[in-house]
Parts: structure tokens; C-alpha cells; sequence
């Protein structure tokens, strides 16, 4: 009986010990499934409070299909850091965006320029002649010894928006510049925009300087000035047509040139200054309102004025918190966004639109607002009865135009595309800065409008990141110790489980 029960007791001991070499291989083993399934299959859940780790969609997508390499050259701030506290923080941004992207895409190399690192430096200098500190610099490999660059400032008020005193970040458009800077040095060749000149309309050179620079850094589109009368067809190359404001009437043979233009599949962007009854007393007459009737909008009279609702007092500036169902309004409406519009006319749909076309409103102004038709210098500050008031969704002040073709048009879409603003000046630099900073809310709705008519709907809206409330701060220190405690605290929290079990158990 005595040897039986010794027997036994070995037999238990045995077994209690097995039971722990098997928890503790059946645990290994799964932590390491877990990480080989991690490595070749990446998803990352950002929680913390500013998504700091989160990426637009559009970017993981325009990363995944990168082909060809791209590097990142990081260089800090020198002195000007101690001028701008909120720098400390943005440049932390940058390093946790440039090492997602980093994940996404094995084309993207970064590296830090800094007194450690020559030979970066050197490599850097070959590039570019100048260097200036506080600043990101593109690399593109386009093959055979080719390279193409691109150099990008760090600035408060483009890159991010903080308080240089207290270092707090309000905004940061990091991810959207960073995108730019990739595209500008892996795309083929720019895109070109038409912009039409000789009828008193706003040029890069005078009046859309802040657009032509912006659309060029952000999006690599560069703006050319066309005159209609010149030609009988819009060049090949054109992506887009950009009439800005004009101020005299337009000849029948320069419509000619446009319809055709579209019949081929073309997009045009239209912004007029409102129509008055009394003429050119101060709205021009153009004809464009004859023109657009064949696509089944038009122009009101008058322009819309607001005493509720408007920009520093200025019953004339309305800002259009309210968007139509249109593929250039993707997201704004969650982002709590707000176009500025300054001296805008109703834009509506005619009575009888013709049944190739698609009439589609973007934005509206308030249902406080209603349609002036006097002197500009002599608005009422309210309506008093004889004006056409705005009803509850309030009225129309842009409007987005799909006109399907009989065939492919040059650009192999199946449809043309006209997308019309009540409001030249919205386009004008005195518009797109305020107090000395760029308004990036039109900015970026303009951008998204010319991604629409250059039939880019999958880059339409990036979001910008407002940080807001930071209670969980995760520096890349405390990731790397998270990162351990996980790899090796784990499986030593389990090995001393289980001993634990098999000495209680002993006794």
C-alpha cells in the first residue's frame, strides 16, 4: 500500500510538472502565432486621444502603391525652436508620422539630419545647395541617376497651428503635407490647369498668387494662363479649365471654344462676380449665364446677404456651413468646416434641366440669409419684405455639374464636369489670408473641388487633427518599455503562474 502510494505521488508529481511545461509551451506558442501574424498581416488600432497613429485612408492607399523609393530628410530646428515652444511637440508629430508611413510602405526611407549623422548630411547635400533648418526635404528616385526633390518649411500657420508661448498644438496638417512632398516627387508629370485671361479676370501673377502657390505645393498643379480668343481648341494637356472673375462678356466664338472643350469630356471651374438688375453698375455682364442654362443652372440676381450669420459683421460675407450631397463634400460636414464666400449670388437649377445633365448643390448659405437686389454700397442691414428670403435649407451659392457624353472624352471619364461659385472674390488672395495666415478651410475645399474635376474622387479630404485633450501621452520611450513588457513580461507573468500553481499544489 505504502509503495503504491509513493508510486502514485511520483506519478502526480510528474504529471503537475508536465501540466506546467505544457501551459508554459502552449503560451509560448501562442505568443509567438500572435507576432508572426502581426509581422504579415499589419493592423494598428490608434487609441490615443489625438490619433496620432491614425492615417487617411487615401494616404495608406497612396503608400501601399508607391513604386518607386522616396526618402525623408528630417531636419530639426536650430535656434528658432526656443521662439516656438508648440515646434517641440509638432516635430514629435512628424517623427510618429513619418514612422507609420514608414510601416506602410517599404519605398519610404527617412532619415534625421544631425551632427551625429555626416554622412546623412553629406548625402543631403548633394541634392539640395541650400539647406535651412526646421525643414523636411523630398527625394524621388525616378530611375536611371534621376531624381526629383522638393523642399518643405516647417511653418506655424500652414504646417500647424499652436500658441509659440505655451507650446500647445492646436491644429496639425502634418500627414496632408507630408502626402504632398511624397506626390510631388513620384508623380510622371504635373497637372496642368487653363486659366482664362483677357476678360478682366484675377491671374497668377495678380489676385490668385496664395491658389496658384497652394495648388502647386500641395497637389503639383500648375497654373497656366490661356486666352481664349487665340485658339480654336483647349490643349491636350489641360486637366482643367479655371475662369476666375471675369469682368466683360465673352464672344461667341470663345463659348464655341468651352463647349466644344466639354463636349470632349473637359471640367471647368467658374466663379462670377453677382449679376445686378442695373447692369454693369457693379456686376459685369459676361453671357456665361445664357451659356450655363444648357446645363441646367443659372445665375440669380442680386446677392445673398445675411445680418445673422456672417464674417466680422459684413452682412455680404457669408459663410456657408451647409453642403449638398456631392462627392467634393466628403467628410466636411463631420469637420464642422466653413466656406467663405464674400459678394455671392444665388446659383440654381433651372426649371426644366436637360436629361444629360446632373445638377448637384455644394453649398449653402444660412436660412437667415436672403437675395439683395440694390447697390451694393447701400444694403439694408435686413430684408424688408420686397427681397426673396432663403427658405429652411437655405439658398444655393454653388453648384456641381455632371454632363454625360456620347463616348469616352479625352480624358477616358464618360462624363464633363462644371462645377460653378456664386462668388469670384472667393478665389482671390484677399480671401484665402487672413491676418496674415492662409485660409486653410477654403484652401482645402478649392483643392477637393479640383480633385473632383480632375476625376480624382479618392484623394478628396484629409482631414485635419485637432489634439484637443492629451490625458495619455505616448512618447516613443514609453512604447519601446511597452514593447518589452509585452514581448518578455507576458510569458514570465505565465512561467510564474504556473510554478506558483505547482507549489500550492504540493503542499
Amino acid at each position: 500500500m505504502g509503495d503504491s502510494m509513493k508510486k502514485w505521488g511520483r506519478k502526480g508529481r510528474m504529471m503537475q510538472w508536465l501540466q506546467v511545461f505544457l501551459s508554459i509551451f502552449f503560451l509560448l506558442a501562442i505568443l509567438l502565432g500572435v507576432n508572426i501574424l502581426a509581422r504579415d498581416h499589419y493592423v494598428r488600432k490608434d487609441m490615443t486621444s489625438d490619433r496620432s497613429f491614425a492615417l487617411d485612408d487615401f494616404t495608406k492607399k497612396m503608400l501601399s502603391s508607391l513604386d518607386r523609393d522616396v526618402t525623408l530628410y528630417l531636419v530639426p530646428p536650430g535656434p528658432q525652436q526656443g521662439q516656438d515652444r508648440a515646434l517641440g511637440p509638432v516635430w514629435q508629430k512628424i517623427h510618429i508620422l513619418c514612422g507609420e508611413f514608414q510601416k506602410r510602405s517599404s519605398r519610404i526611407r527617412v532619415k534625421q539630419i544631425t551632427e551625429a549623422d555626416p554622412a546623412a548630411m553629406e548625402e543631403l547635400k548633394q541634392h539640395f545647395e541650400v539647406l535651412v533648418t526646421n525643414s523636411i526635404y523630398f527625394l524621388g528616385d525616378q530611375g536611371g541617376e534621376r531624381y526629383s526633390i522638393k523642399a518643405l518649411q516647417v511653418k506655424r500657420g500652414k504646417f500647424y497651428d499652436g500658441n509659440p508661448n505655451t507650446g500647445e498644438v492646436i491644429n496639425f496638417w502634418g500627414e496632408r503635407w507630408l502626402v504632398a512632398g511624397i506626390r510631388s516627387v513620384t508623380m510622371a508629370q504635373k497637372r496642368i490647369v487653363y486659366s482664362v485671361i483677357g476678360h478682366g479676370e484675377a491671374s497668377a501673377d495678380q489676385g490668385l498668387r496664395v491658389l496658384m502657390r497652394f495648388l502647386e505645393e500641395r497637389e503639383g498643379i500648375e497654373l497656366r494662363p490661356i486666352v481664349l480668343r487665340d485658339i480654336t481648341r483647349i490643349p491636350s494637356d489641360a486637366t482643367c479649365v479655371l475662369i476666375p472673375g471675369p469682368r466683360r462678356a465673352f464672344s461667341v466664338a470663345e463659348f464655341d471654344v468651352l463647349e466644344s472643350y466639354l463636349g470632349e469630356g473637359g471640367s471647368l471651374f467658374l466663379a462670377l462676380y453677382p449679376l445686378s438688375k442695373r447692369g454693369e453698375e457693379w456686376g459685369p455682364r459676361t453671357g456665361f449665364n445664357e451659356f450655363l442654362k444648357g446645363y441646367g443652372i443659372q445665375q440669380g440676381l442680386g446677392f445673398v446677404c445675411d445680418a445673422i450669420e456672417n464674417y466680422r459683421g459684413d452682412v455680404r460675407f457669408i459663410p456657408a456651413r451647409r453642403f449638398g450631397g456631392h462627392p467634393i463634400n466628403t467628410g466636411v460636414q463631420n469637420l464642422n468646416t466653413t466656406v467663405t464666400l464674400p459678394y455671392v449670388s444665388v446659383v440654381e437649377k433651372i426649371k426644366s434641366v436637360p436629361p444629360y445633365c446632373t445638377v448637384t448643390p455644394l453649398l449653402f448659405s444660412a436660412p437667415t440669409s436672403w437675395e439683395e437686389q440694390g447697390r451694393v454700397e447701400q444694403v439694408r442691414p435686413r430684408p424688408d419684405g420686397e427681397e426673396r428670403l432663403a427658405p429652411d435649407d437655405g439658398m444655393p451659392v454653388a453648384m456641381a455639374v455632371s454632363t454625360r457624353l456620347a463616348k469616352p472624352g479625352r480624358n477616358g471619364r464618360e462624363d464633363a464636369r462644371i462645377v460653378f461659385w456664386g462668388s469670384a472674390q472667393a478665389l482671390g488672395d484677399a480671401n484665402l489670408v487672413s491676418m496674415g495666415y492662409p485660409n486653410v478651410e477654403n484652401l482645402e475645399y478649392i483643392l477637393n473641388t479640383f480633385r473632383w474635376l480632375m476625376g480624382e474622387e479618392k484623394q478628396i479630404s484629409i482631414p485635419p487633427k485637432r489634439p484637443g485633450q492629451r490625458p495619455l501621452d505616448l512618447t516613443p520611450d514609453v512604447l519601446n518599455r511597452i514593447k518589452w513588457i509585452t514581448l518578455l513580461g507576458f510569458p514570465a507573468l505565465g512561467l510564474f503562474v504556473g510554478i506558483l500553481a505547482w507549489f500550492l499544489r504540493r503542499k
